[in-house]
């Protein structure tokens, strides 16, 4: 763990200390106490779903690359993704799981980084529709709602439709940070990550699944609500979730901590939620949805590692006698 990474979890541990020394903590406790606990249940299915739907699609990009590997093996190696990406700032951790797999680096890194520009399209998309369902309504609501979203699709046709300009852009940044060696090898991830923009099926395959995973997570959300007596709608959800949710991963906060928290108690109290209500509201998401995850992930990331480490042992051996031998 990075000094920029401990720095980061401290500042958000500190926000939530602050948050939780200034509600009502123990009438939030009493409600979680109360909260029915089958429509839960539900909620802790729904996460492997997205664990699911998340290997199906990173399967089928590396089978469009040329890859093919077990589902399995790409199941435990994007849960093991999860727990990486909760804990590193930004969600950069999630690249990690491409050092899990017998698979070219700049292929699975390729992949990886094209699931993570759509998962992130598509969050700024459903925040900017927030905002816009905050300021129109009726049919000015759906104008701006379909401008946000065309608007968007313009956007990623012309990066594709450029793939020279939308190259230079990150090699431009990388050499400022990094060597020429590194910058080159990173621009390479990136002309890969353009030709699948370029790819109509796979781009259109890639956001419906980051639009359904996205709207899980909602659904989940939703739910919380729900079971803490809430009469939660649509634009409350789109408003306190996802806004926040933006929020948590452009602060590079591992987790989101704090950030997410702070904003999304705070955007509650907006429609009208009390205190108390709008604190169990995020403790319990953080149980059933980022606790279970990150549990989830980490026992995979241990499985990966340790199964890695196995099928790398025998060839060690095998070189070593060999060596042995030719000494003799």
């Amino acid at each position: 763990m990075t000094k920029k990474t401990v720095a980061l979890l401290l500042f958000g541990t500190g926000l939530c200390v602050l948050y939780l020394l200034n509600i009502p903590l123990d009438e939030a406790m009493r409600l979680l106490h109360e909260v029915p606990k089958r429509p839960l249940l539900l909620v802790v299915g729904a996460n492997a779903v997205t664990v699911l739907l998340k290997a199906i699609r990173w399967r089928a990009l590396l089978r469009h690359a040329g890859a093919r590997i077990r589902f399995s093996t790409i199941f435990s190696s994007v849960s093991a993704g999860f727990f990486l990406g909760l804990v590193t700032p930004g969600t950069s951790g999630e690249f990690g799981r491409v050092i899990t797999l017998d698979v070219d680096r700049v292929t699975g890194f390729a992949t990886v980084l094209f699931e993570k520009v759509w998962d992130l399209v598509i969050l700024a998309l459903l925040a900017l529709t927030a905002l816009v369902a905050l300021k129109l309504h009726g049919a000015a609501l759906a104008a701006g709602v379909a401008a946000v979203w065309i608007g968007g699709a313009l956007a990623v046709f012309l990066v594709a439709r450029r793939p020279r300009l939308a190259s230079a852009i990150p090699r431009l940044v990388v050499r400022r940070v990094l060597s020429r060696e590194r910058g080159d090898q990173i621009a390479a991830i990136w002309l890969q990550v353009v030709a699948l923009l370029q790819n109509a099926r796979i781009t259109v395959f890639s956001a419906a699944f980051s639009i359904v995973m996205w709207g899980i997570g909602g659904s989940q959300y939703f739910g919380v609500l729900r079971a803490l007596g809430v009469n939660a709608t649509l634009p409350m959800v789109l408003v306190s979730f996802f806004v926040p949710y933006l929020a948590g991963v452009l602060s590079l906060v591992p987790l989101g901590l704090g950030v997410f928290d702070l904003s999304t108690a705070a955007a509650s109290g907006a429609f009208g939620v009390p205190k108390a209500v709008a604190t169990a509201t995020v403790l319990l998401y953080r149980i059933l949805v980022t606790l279970v995850l990150v549990m989830w992930g980490f026992a995979c990331y241990l499985y990966r590692i340790r199964k890695k480490g196995r099928a790398g042992a025998p060839s060690s051996v095998l070189e070593a006698q060999r060596e042995h031998r030719e000494r003799g």
